[in-house]
């Protein structure tokens, strides 16, 4: 129930008329204010007339003067919610029903005879009673929220449209409806909510640190790169970096040549067979860290269509080759 009067907004009983001059005179400053977007409403003979501008009332009009009661209406539109609920099959829970209802005043004069005061309470007693939502009492439970909305507004629509609320003098015209979920629902489902958002974040902060490690990782993965990153930042972290992976690949690269050289020496009267090519790129991939360029097998040309050595210089070997050092 609402505490705003609408739409008769004011009621009230005239004083007796004075007489001056011999013939009946009211007082025309005995009348209410009339707010803005309201009608006076004069109740005459068991006549009921409307004044849509009382200050031009100058105290002798007929109808003015042998008036007994006054009321004012509120001609304004107005767009009234009505509540109603709808007990679930849990007697802890209800679903809360809002109706949207545009109501306006089309005759005044018919609004203050019926002198309604409270039309929204008025649609929220015939909204608790329709039939439709009477039906779905205690038949769903709070989890099946969508099918209560499904049903809620598909037949208050279709009632409504079809039959709209009737009040004397009044144009009511249906507009919406709007189930809301118990609060122990929304709540529950506000924490899952917030719960999957969290993780979501979280994923998407540990794949952004990932990224972030391999992205770092591959600027260090050889001296040139973390020098390159180290010039182009220019911060002096990444060029400390640079620095001690220079340090340390001089470091395997010395150890590589005192080991190679110290098995020279151990082994200076040994011939063991070695495969050349193997042993440079096995060289190359531990100083670079990078695995050794493909190299075209050299191919023996011939000269003037003869297979023997070249005129012009020394036969060239076969591939595969493996000779010792």
């Amino acid at each position: 129930m609402s505490n705003e009067r609408f739409p008769v907004v004011d009621e009230r009983p005239l004083p007796p008329p004075e007489r001056r001059w011999w013939r009946p005179w009211r007082n025309p400053a005995l009348l209410p204010a009339v707010p803005p977007g309201c009608v006076l409403v004069l109740v005459t003979d068991d006549r009921y007339v409307t004044y849509r501008d009382p200050s031009r009332l100058r105290g002798t009009e007929p109808d003015f003067v042998r008036a007994t009661w006054v009321s004012i209406v509120s001609v304004r539109y107005r767009r009234i919610v009505s509540t109603t609920w709808v007990p679930t099959t849990d007697p802890a829970d209800d679903f809360l029903i809002r109706a949207v209802f545009g109501c306006t005043v089309v005759q005044p004069e018919a609004v203050a005879c019926s002198g309604l005061t409270d039309l929204q309470g008025d649609l929220d007693i015939r909204l608790r009673l329709d039939e439709h939502l009477m039906g779905l009492q205690h038949r769903f439970s709070t989890e099946q929220i969508a099918d209560v909305r499904a049903a809620v507004t598909h037949d208050l629509a279709n009632a409504y449209q079809q039959r709209p609320p009737t009040v004397d003098g009044m144009n009511i015209r249906f507009e919406g409806v709007h189930v809301c979920p118990p609060r122990a629902l929304r709540e529950q489902h506000a924490e899952l909510r917030d719960m999957v958002w969290s993780w979501h974040t979280e994923a998407l902060r540990e794949e952004i640190e990932t990224r972030r490690v391999d992205h770092v990782a591959g600027l260090l993965s050889t001296p040139e790169r973390a020098e390159a990153a180290a010039i182009a930042r220019e911060e002096r972290v990444a060029k400390d970096a640079a620095d001690r992976a220079f340090q340390e690949r001089e470091i395997r690269t010395q150890q590589l040549i005192d080991h190679v050289t110290e098995w020279m020496k151990t082994d200076s009267v040994k011939r063991a067979p070695v495969d050349r090519r193997y042993f440079a790129d096995a060289l190359f991939e531990q100083l670079t860290g990078k695995p050794a360029p493909v190299v075209v097998a050299p191919v023996t040309v011939p000269r003037n269509g003869s297979s023997e050595r070249p005129k012009d210089g020394p036969r060239i070997p076969p591939p595969g080759l493996v000779d010792g050092i």
